[in-house]
């Protein structure tokens, strides 16, 4: 459950890399415009509207390493389930984001928690949304209050060491900064509150083939404070599917009857 609850409140917020730089409407190297590149991304994009992956989670927050199997499934606008299990057939815990809010359950202990985007931002000092969530596990440019990424935002930056670095902002001043490949997909996402100083790093590793095309298999999240790093939450994704999943699948379920409520202090005394 550790992991579990950890990841989520991870997963919806860091790079090394300075936000900025020496910002063109081009890359001086490459002479390619904003328009095209942009336009080269969203080629890249995962296509697929669901799909369900089972591996590996290492999660790592202050002294502590747990290493878990763990199952993710997405419904694109829908949401998002994760379900760690430290043993076959054994399950620790669950948890579901979607466009209300985030709901985590404590199999062991027989406790959930559902709280709001608000009041989790509030909990860890950094603007989330289910945008953000979905468009990091889809590598995806984005913006957390849902806006559209155009062309016309993007600042193209030297400095990359392979491909090129492009910043922008939202309309909240969230300040936003990826390094895209050569093959023009992410190799890092980022975003940073200037107001929190909180920021979430995305590092992609490895792509999807096949019928996974474009969706990222290795992938690790990081939140930082300060540029210190605060926890970090790594997946390696071996196993995909695509068929017999629905809206359903991640829609929270949770039996009253038999599990109590908790807070989200009890939710962070866990760690």
């Amino acid at each position: 459950m550790l992991s579990l609850a950890l990841a989520i409140l991870i997963g919806g917020c860091s790079s090394s890399l300075p936000f900025g730089g020496s910002a063109t409407g081009g890359s001086a190297e490459t002479g390619i415009s904003a328009t095209a590149l942009l336009d080269g991304v969203m080629q890249q994009y995962p296509r697929q509207e669901q799909f369900s992956a089972s591996g590996r989670a290492v999660l790592r927050f202050g002294q502590k390493d747990v290493n878990t199997r763990v199952e993710l499934t997405l419904v694109r606008g829908r949401g998002i389930r994760l379900v760690a299990m430290p043993f076959p057939l054994v399950v620790a815990g669950r948890a579901w984001i979607t466009p209300e809010g985030v709901t985590v359950t404590d199999a062991i202990n027989k406790r959930y928690v559902t709280a709001s985007y608000s009041e989790l931002s509030d909990l860890i000092g950094f603007e989330l949304s289910y945008t953000a969530f979905e468009s990091l596990f889809l590598a995806r440019l984005f913006k957390a209050d849902g806006s559209r990424v155009s062309a016309s935002d993007l600042l193209l930056s030297t400095g990359a060491q392979q491909g090129h670095l492009i910043s922008y902002k939202d309309a909240r001043r969230i300040e936003y900064l990826s390094e895209i490949g050569a093959n023009k997909r992410p190799i890092t996402m980022s975003i940073y509150d200037p107001a929190s100083q909180y920021r979430l790093s995305t590092t992609y590793s490895a792509f999807g083939q096949g019928a996974g095309q474009h969706l990222p298999t290795a992938l690790m999240l990081q939140l930082l404070h300060q540029g210190v790093v605060e926890g970090s939450l790594s997946l390696d994704l071996t196993k995909m599917k695509f068929e017999d999943i629905s809206g359903s699948d991640v829609t929270p379920r949770i039996n009253t009857a038999t599990y109590s409520n908790m807070t989200l202090d009890d939710l962070s005394d866990l760690f």
